[in-house]
């Protein structure tokens, strides 16, 4: 019985269309996948500019209000060292109650890292710029935080025990020596220190947010 003959080109024609078919099918594949991450890294950073726009706008609200009590703490510590006028420490010490904490919101980045979705950044400039700038609103926390902790400590306690906040007559001698004390002015003089740290770093993230914005 005779040999079947082989048709080793049909079956090599046959291979290459089935790898090419396969290569195209991958190659498409990988094109769709792409195609979603940046589609999703769109998204992603679309989100971090409306926050960054958020914040923007809560850290200059803040910005104003943070150097409004850095006057109230000047002119509590000038009337503190003259020992005087009790109504006008007792009014200031009262104001620099207001206290505000910036409360930045990082929703849109915390998705970004814990979905791992960050991976898909390619650009690593991009990236870095995304994480110095969250990194940079961090500070903003930390520092709220610090005076936060001098006012529930120190601050406020202290003028709950030697203030009359309710009534708003005439203060004894007595009551006037703790307006006056170097332990309240040195309270105070924390306080300020502070102020000035929050005022700082607030400035610092304003142009960090606005340098990101604009780019």
């Amino acid at each position: 019985m005779a040999k079947r003959k082989i048709d080793w080109l049909n079956h090599a024609l046959e291979f290459m269309v089935v790898l090419i078919g396969i290569l195209i099918a991958f190659q498409l594949n990988e094109c769709s996948t792409s195609r979603a991450q940046k589609k999703l890294l769109d998204d992603h950073m679309h989100y971090i500019s409306l926050e960054g726009e958020a914040n923007l706008d809560r850290l200059e609200e803040l910005l104003t209000h943070t150097q409004s009590q850095l006057g109230i703490c000047d002119s509590l510590l000038g009337v503190i060292s003259r020992s005087k006028d009790v109504n006008a420490a007792r009014n200031l010490s009262v104001a620099l109650l207001d206290l505000r904490e910036a409360d930045l919101q990082m929703d849109s980045y915390n998705v970004l890292q814990e979905s791992g979705d960050i991976r898909y950044m390619e650009d690593f400039d991009a990236k870095r710029r995304v994480i110095t700038l969250y990194e940079g609103l961090k500070n903003v926390s930390d520092v709220d935080e610090y005076l936060q902790n001098l006012h529930d400590a120190h601050y406020y306690p202290y003028l709950k025990e030697h203030f009359d906040l309710v009534n708003w007559g005439k203060v004894s001698n007595e009551q006037s020596e703790a307006y006056f004390s170097s332990e309240f002015g040195n309270v105070v003089s924390t306080y300020r220190f502070l102020t000035v740290s929050q005022i700082r770093v607030y400035k610092e993230q304003i142009e960090s947010l606005k340098s990101y914005l604009k780019a």
